[in-house]
């Protein structure tokens, strides 16, 4: 008899406006200090499987990019669609 492995674990992202994660303070520091840079800068959001990556993302697209006046254009990138290229400049190439 084949029994399916199931689990309690659920990889879903909150949305913007849950803060299941408690992540609004991060996210609107993040936001305040964006909006106030002065030059050109690259953020990088790196944590454990799990930790809130894409819910801090979103909540910054949210106040970024999606509300009204929003100071900038966003580019959603999914990274995993390139992960496993085995050739850096292929994935850049198809990326861009």
């Amino acid at each position: 008899m084949h029994r399916e492995m199931t689990s309690n674990v659920v990889d879903r992202p909150v949305r913007a406006g849950e803060d299941k994660l408690n992540l609004s303070a991060y996210a609107d520091a993040l936001s305040d200090f964006l909006r106030q840079a002065q030059s050109p800068l690259t953020v990088a959001i790196q944590g454990e499987w799990g930790s809130g990556k894409t819910s801090l993302m979103n909540a910054l697209k949210a106040s970024l990019v999606d509300a009204k006046d929003a100071p900038f254009l966003g580019v959603w990138i999914n990274t995993w669609q390139y992960a496993l290229m085995a050739d850096s400049e292929e994935a850049i190439k198809s990326i861009l």
